[in-house]
């Protein structure tokens, strides 16, 4: 096939047009909320820890741990919903999640799709809070084990079942004759009923300890769930399997083996398998490495993939997010140097490295070893990673904004999230659903206690400074009919002279065409797709991503092929 151009007139701001860029000034990176935050909650006591996700409608759920003077003997776990407009839509002193337990902290929280979410205390209790403000399980929640009450757990992944429910895992050590840890699931239905038994369902048992880890919605109303399996007292893997809405398990009986190390964070692929950032750990370093691991099982990227080859010490927390086309972008705290520590990197389907080899600062000059305390997708191939700064004695939370080529939007060293002046501590964020994201922090401003407050992000530019002076030259690329059944046309905007290639990837991240690359003037460009590979066999009917480079910068288009 061969490109048609199609010129057309592009209007392009002058800043851009220039060889050297300026720090030009564009937009705010602040919604319309107030500069400082709204206060997410009234409350004497303290509250801290906040954990966000996502509500649906543009707005967030905020999960915290309440503590009065004598925690944590006496802390409790509260939740609100903030709207997209900043309106609190809960009671002003926020909701009560486990009504008689104190003394016990947040696990993990992940939203419900309808403006809820569900809770995972460390005491193993779940609870489920409606849009509304309603709790809809038990006072106290759900006991996910209550044939071994009292039994010491390690809590591991909370996922949905697509069907209202949840998936929840750990470890417990309930053979006290081993004492060794074994890995169980457990389903939870919507009335807040266990699926699988009092005691769980055992996913891995073996000789020695089977630590829990991550785990995501398989799409199909089962889970891929994680954890590291220890072949002796030094060696380990991480390993996977995939459960089924009855607990029946897709892959081999022992799981699926990831690598070596341990689980650390996974994200959905889209297509039904998942996208895994696991570490391997000696005593004195760090090296993260990605797999990912399709629906059936196999792995797409052979030999895995080090996140950042170099070889610089990397450490926790560590963060990873989809970027809409099969791959991931991962975040790490990172030890190569003072004063640059929160590192991202992107991997498309294929499992190629997309930015700067050993990953982009998201903050260079901050303090030294600042905090990673979160990402998000930006849903257009980019993140947004929240920062704090131990070495600022005060305005501590930056956030920066990572486009889908690497570069960063909002200046080099990041915003800042909050002028007052106060101090402010542990920060969490969510998608606002219009590629920006809502924050929430701990903010010292009243001095006799610790309030919450929570601002929005948007996806606005800060400053053009970071970008190069020769600047990514593709812009829009769209295709219609698509979904289509023979032939759709893929089109594409250059804003530049540049030479462009196309490629087309299926779910499992293998190259199926390939168009040979070619220079083009700006302007509109199309390109005509038969849906066929390379050696002219018809494709089968499924989700494919069409990947467009201009040596710079790729945009990622999904295409359907329905016959």
């Amino acid at each position: 096939m061969r490109l048609f151009a199609r010129k057309s007139v592009l209007l392009t701001l002058a800043v851009l047009c220039t060889g050297a860029i300026a720090a030009a000034m564009v937009s705010p990176a602040f919604g319309s909320w107030p500069l400082d935050g709204i206060l997410v909650v009234t409350s004497p006591n303290h509250q801290l820890q906040p954990i966000l996700v996502e509500d649906g409608a543009g707005g967030v759920v905020v999960v915290w741990e309440d503590r009065t003077l004598f925690y944590p003997t006496e802390t409790r776990a509260y939740a609100q919903r903030i709207s997209a407009a900043g309106d609190r839509l809960w009671n002003t002193g926020g909701v009560l999640l486990f009504g008689r337990f104190t003394g016990t902290y947040l696990g993990r929280v992940v939203g419900d799709g309808t403006g809820g979410a569900f809770v995972l205390n460390q005491a193993s209790y779940v609870q489920h809070v409606g849009s509304t403000g309603t709790i809809l399980w038990a006072t106290d929640g759900v006991d996910v084990l209550p044939a071994f009450t009292g039994t010491q757990q390690s809590q591991g992944g909370l996922a949905r079942d697509g069907a209202d429910g949840v998936f929840v895992t750990w470890s417990d050590h309930r053979d006290s004759g081993t004492n060794w840890l074994n890995f169980y699931a457990q389903r939870i239905d919507p009335s807040g009923n266990l699926l699988w038994g009092t005691s769980g369902l055992e996913v891995a048992a073996s000789a020695f300890d089977e630590w829990p880890g991550p785990a995501v919605e398989d799409g199909t109303g089962g889970a891929i769930v994680f954890w590291r399996h220890d072949l002796n007292r030094t060696d380990y893997q991480a390993r996977a399997q995939r459960l089924r809405p009855s607990g029946a398990k897709v892959w081999p009986d022992s799981g699926v083996v990831v690598g070596s190390g341990w689980a650390r964070a996974v994200v959905e692929d889209g297509a039904g398998g998942a996208v895994i950032l696991f570490s391997v750990d000696d005593e004195d370093t760090t090296d993260l490495f990605a797999q990912r691991v399709d629906s059936s099982g196999t792995l797409l990227w052979p030999g895995a993939v080090a996140v950042c080859p170099g070889g610089s010490p990397q450490a926790y927390p560590v963060w990873v997010v989809g970027d809409g086309g099969g791959g991931a972008i991962f975040a790490w705290e990172d030890r190569r140097d003072p004063g640059a520590g929160i590192y991202a990197q992107s991997v498309d389907a294929g499992g190629t490295a997309q930015w700067t080899a050993d990953g982009v600062s998201a903050a260079p000059g901050h303090g030294a070893w600042p905090e990673l305390l979160g990402m998000v997708s930006d849903d257009a191939g980019g993140a947004i990673v929240l920062i704090y700064d131990y070495y600022a004695s005060t305005d501590n939370v930056q956030a920066q904004h990572f486009d889908a080529a690497g570069y960063r939007l909002w200046g080099s060293t990041g915003v800042t999230v909050c002028h007052t002046g106060s101090l402010q501590k542990g920060a969490g964020l969510a998608k606002d659903g219009s590629g920006g994201a809502i924050v929430a922090w701990e903010d010292f401003r009243n001095l006799s206690d610790v309030d919450l407050y929570a601002r929005t992000l948007d996806a606005s530019p800060v400053s053009v400074a970071e970008r190069p002076t020769e600047l990514p030259a593709l812009s829009t690329v769209s295709s219609a009919p698509n979904p289509f059944e023979t032939r759709t046309a893929i089109r594409f905007q250059v804003e530049s002279n540049a030479t462009v290639r196309l490629e087309i990837y299926d779910v499992g991240g293998r190259r199926v065409r390939a168009w040979p690359a070619q220079t083009l003037p700006s302007g509109w460009h199309e390109l005509v797709f038969d849906g066929r590979d390379d050696g002219g066999r018809t494709l089968p009917s499924g989700v494919y991503f069409c990947r467009v480079f201009d040596g710079l910068s790729a945009r990622t288009l999904k295409l359907v092929i329905r016959r």
